[in-house]
């Protein structure tokens, strides 16, 4: 749970929250293949600087379930108003 809300405060404080709803639902059938997708791209991901996150929603995606507590996540952080973690 601890990697959703971190996932879910770093999309909420980037201002990715309508982006990221709408892909997630999109992808949501496709979940396990998507996971698979962000293995795949972490060497390229390392070179960016950005693979921390990219590991971080690909482990989230293959959890069963993730996509829908991410949702909820990234709803309450914005129904709150902000994010409550970095």
């Amino acid at each position: 749970m601890e990697e959703i809300r971190r996932l879910a405060g770093e999309i909420v404080r980037r201002g990715w929250s309508v982006p990221a709803v709408f892909v997630l639902e999109s992808i949501r059938p496709l979940g396990g293949i998507a996971a698979a997708g962000c293995d795949a791209l972490g060497p390229v991901t390392a070179l960016a600087g950005t693979d921390g996150l990219v590991n971080l929603f690909g482990r989230v995606l293959a959890e069963r379930g993730g996509i829908s507590r991410l949702l909820d996540e990234i709803e309450r952080l914005e129904r709150e108003g902000g994010c409550d973690g970095p």
